[in-house]
């Protein structure tokens, strides 16, 4: 679940994921949710020892759509 997004400044910002503890995550967005939808990686992270995941990332035009999922 998507906890928080944060702008650091210069059009970057850092969304906050909370997951399960030590386990490894999927980042992906897209710019159209019209079928069919074509999602991009952007990154993969590992939580931390609370669940908390952090992605980095850059502003991708007026709109972006993301979704993060647990590696198998």
């Amino acid at each position: 679940m998507f906890l928080s997004i944060t702008n650091i400044g210069s059009s970057t910002f850092v969304l906050t994921y909370s997951g399960n503890p030590n386990s490894s995550y999927v980042l992906e967005m897209t710019t159209n949710l019209l079928p069919p939808v074509a999602w991009t990686l952007v990154a993969t992270n590992t939580a931390d020892a609370n669940g908390l995941v952090e992605f980095t990332n850059q502003k991708h035009g007026p709109a972006a759509f993301w979704r993060a999922y647990l590696l198998p």
